[in-house]
């Protein structure tokens, strides 16, 4: 019966046993860390809980946690004045949780050279845009495009229609009359020596646009024009999140000018001639095909732009991927415009007091342009003129039946019209011009950026960044022997010799290093921030020019098909040295102070003018946080600023305070000798052009912060300009450099921001 009994008792443990192995527990082991992005602490008391419930745990004082939650279920993991983050649990996981502080309109963040600064603590002319889905969907070939008409003082003009040209960038005016008025361009923290063509609205994070000497004086002699600082997006914790943007459009002329025909023509000189046509009108009419130019060279073309991106990481390691391609047509025949470009970048912890940052963006340009102005093709392409020849004015020019019309062909230039002379441009056809010239730029471009960030302290880090640029500009350009001249009437010699090719290759090599220590300390009521550093940029340029014309055929466009006219190439160097300092401090958040000082030595100036120094002071106050004011919520924030700066250029070229040389050649006996000559004056005594300027602003919340309203007076004055000084011509030259001459600014700026609607959805 024992026996029995214990096997009974077996077997029943046993069906126990295994019908609790067929119904497991269906509830998932969640484990993690919560702590803040910005100081990398744990956040104890931190909340875990599962979303559509009332269940959660509280992470511990070193912000670990677990909790057991149901597969398919998601958690929120959330902290007093920090952004939630959510995760959905598909089976056991390990969580480190990094979270973000919390976003208010007083605290948003603003980027200043080799920095950043709470904008409520912004004592300086700054103007920002967060490139949101709205502004990074604005279907334009160029980043600075995107710009026009949203920030105040930043006047972007459009000088060149076609696709892909770089329009005029100018802050607040133009501060110089040679020595350029194109603002600095950094991206993320690089001065660039180059453009805004590589980049791509949809891998913009932010842009800030440094507008008085006090914000841009921290960059010293590249400040006087101002900067426009270009901040990338970058990795996030959390998984890889993909995103992709297409936008697409069409483009058309908005509106034709009105061309009168040749009828209207007509009408017009009957009523200014007692009712009588000239012989010239009678001669036109035989042809009249009632023709308008822009019908011809204008067409209706589409714009395409691509981006994939792919982020993602976690609190040591987070990335960003990203592809671009743009493929921008311009509305007049032969004007295309092509962009292709990768970034890719990471931000790792080596440990816990080391960070390294890298990123690389190369990119890929393509533009042709067009030989002809929509003024011109109007002159040479007259209302009574076929585009091409028909059996009419086949007959009276001798031209083939098919062939472009050109007016020549209706003048006594052409010895087999025999008409009355029609005539009112000597040049071809726009339609010619265009299909017998090609005119292609490419651009190959990468920019790489390296940096390792050290925190000895929470207070103390030191940074230490390079940044590389390569680039490659190739212009090749042929225009065909009949592009300009007709071979019929011209002569084939004369009309070879209009043959020409061009090519030109800028080869650019641009190197920064800075090293910057940075001190942040909060003592109470005391807000320190301490920057100081050096910095060097290297760039050497290379160029190649060949020009080649008398082409013996078209077929063939290089340069050894043609008789050799121009040829040359050189090379130069520029160096930048730098020294920098900037201080802000807060006390109670009310009284706002930032003292800069950057010193600057350019090997574009002799030895007695290289070095120059640029300081800068600007004062603020917080007028609504003192207790006097009166709380309200028509008028929610008051802040009042006043700001003075120096800054410089240097923007004259290289090696101009010398007196340069060139090749030339002399004929000696029966043979000619090389040697060189003077092609220049030179200046010792050639130095800096200074900028300085003048501040006032008032910053305004309204309406309980929903209206921000901001109001500048500035006074800029920039002396001792960059100028070539016109110069007797018996001289041998006709200009020489010097230091001469002021340019005056003035002008007030109003912004107004609203956010209208900000709920939750």
């Amino acid at each position: 019966m024992n026996k029995l009994s214990f096997i009974f008792s077996f077997l029943l443990l046993f069906s126990f046993g295994l019908v609790n192995a067929q119904q497991p527990s269906t509830k998932l082991k969640v484990t993690g860390k919560v702590i803040s992005n910005e100081t990398l602490k744990p956040l104890p008391n931190a909340s875990i809980g599962i979303k559509g419930s009332k269940k959660g745990v509280i992470a511990d004082s070193l912000g670990n946690f677990t909790i057991r939650v149901d597969k398919g279920q998601t958690i929120v993991v959330g902290y007093t004045s920090f952004e939630p983050q959510e995760f959905k649990v598909y089976g056991t996981m390990q969580l480190d949780v990094n979270l973000v502080a919390r976003s208010i309109d007083n605290e948003e963040v603003v980027v200043v050279g080799y920095g950043t600064r709470k904008k409520s603590h912004s004592t300086g002319a700054i103007s920002k845009l967060v490139t949101d889905e709205y502004i990074g969907q604005i279907p334009v070939s160029r980043a600075d495009d995107a710009l026009k008409g949203k920030l105040a003082g930043v006047n972007i003009i459009t000088t060149d229609a076609q696709a892909g040209a770089a329009p005029t960038i100018q802050i607040r005016g133009a501060t110089s009359i040679t020595a350029g008025t194109e603002p600095l361009i950094v991206i993320d923290g690089y001065p660039v020596p180059t453009d805004l063509s590589s980049v791509d609205m949809n891998d913009v994070e932010s842009i800030e646009v440094l507008k008085d000497a006090a914000s841009a004086a921290i960059y010293g002699s590249r400040g006087g024009n101002g900067v426009i600082i270009i901040t990338t997006k970058s990795g996030k914790i959390g998984k890889t999140r993909f995103s992709f943007n297409v936008s697409r459009g069409t483009k058309n002329v908005y509106r034709k000018i009105a061309i009168p025909s040749l009828q209207q023509w007509k009408a017009y000189v009957q009523a200014d001639n007692n009712g009588l046509v000239t012989p010239e009108i009678t001669q036109a009419e035989k042809f009249d095909a009632n023709t308008n130019a822009q019908d011809f060279i204008f067409r209706s073309v589409n714009f395409t732009n691509i981006q994939l991106a792919a982020s993602g990481g976690n609190t040591n390691f987070k990335y960003y991927l990203s592809s671009n391609g743009l493929l921008d047509n311009g509305i007049m025949i032969g004007n295309d415009y092509k962009r292709f470009g990768l970034r890719a970048g990471f931000t790792a912890k080596a440990n816990q007091k080391t960070t390294i940052e890298f990123s690389f963006t190369p990119s890929f340009t393509e533009k042709y342009d067009v030989p002809v102005t929509v003024q011109e093709a109007i002159r040479t392409l007259a209302p009574w003129q076929p585009v091409y020849h028909n059996d009419t004015s086949s007959k009276y020019t001798g031209k083939p039946i098919g062939s472009i019309a050109n007016q020549r062909d209706f003048s006594i230039y052409n010895l087999k019209y025999g008409g009355v002379d029609i005539a009112s441009a000597t040049t071809n056809s726009p339609l010619q011009q265009l299909t017998g010239t090609t005119d292609k730029t490419t651009q190959i471009r990468a920019i790489t950026n390296f940096s390792v960030k050290i925190d000895f302290s929470k207070s103390l880090s030191f940074k230490s960044s390079v940044g590389l640029l390569l680039g490659e500009n190739t212009r090749d350009f042929f225009q065909k022997s009949w592009a300009q001249a007709d071979p019929d009437f011209d002569g084939i010699d004369l009309a070879r010799r209009t043959s020409k090719a061009i090519l030109t290759k800028t080869r650019t090599l641009d190197f920064s290093n800075e090293n910057i220590f940075t001190f942040k300390k909060i003592v109470k009521k005391h807000d320190i921030n301490i920057v100081a550093g050096f910095s060097n940029q290297y760039t050497n340029t290379s160029y190649f020019n060949g020009q080649a014309g008398n082409f013996a055929t078209d077929d063939i466009p290089t340069l050894n098909a043609g008789t050799m006219q121009v040829l040359n190439s050189n090379i130069e160097e520029d160096a930048l040295v730098s020294f920098l300092a900037r201080v802000n401090y807060a006390y109670d958040n009310k009284y706002l102070v930032s003292v800069s000082q950057r010193t600057d030595g350019s090997s574009r100036f002799g030895p007695d003018n290289r070095w120059a120094s640029f300081p800068s002071v600007s004062l603020g106050w917080k007028l609504s946080s003192e207790k006097f004011f009166p709380q309200n919520k028509i008028i929610s924030d008051v802040k009042l600023r006043a700001s003075y700066g120096a800054t410089g250029n240097k923007n004259i070229g290289n090696y101009r305070y010398f007196a340069n040389v060139g090749p030339a050649y002399a004929s000696l006996g029966n043979e000619v000798t090389p040697g060189f000559q003077l092609t220049s004056f030179g200046n010792k005594a050639l130095g800096w052009e200074r900028t300085f300027s003048y501040n006032y602003a008032a910053d305004f919340g309204l309406a309980n912060g929903k209206i921000r309203l901001t109001i500048d007076y500035y006074n800029t004055e920039t002396e001792k300009l960059l100028l070539n000084l016109p110069t007797v011509a018996s001289s041998g030259f006709t200009s020489y450099p010097v230091n001469r001459g002021k340019v005056s600014n003035k002008g007030f700026e109003v912004e107004v921001s609203s956010t209208i609607i900000n709920k939750k959805d």
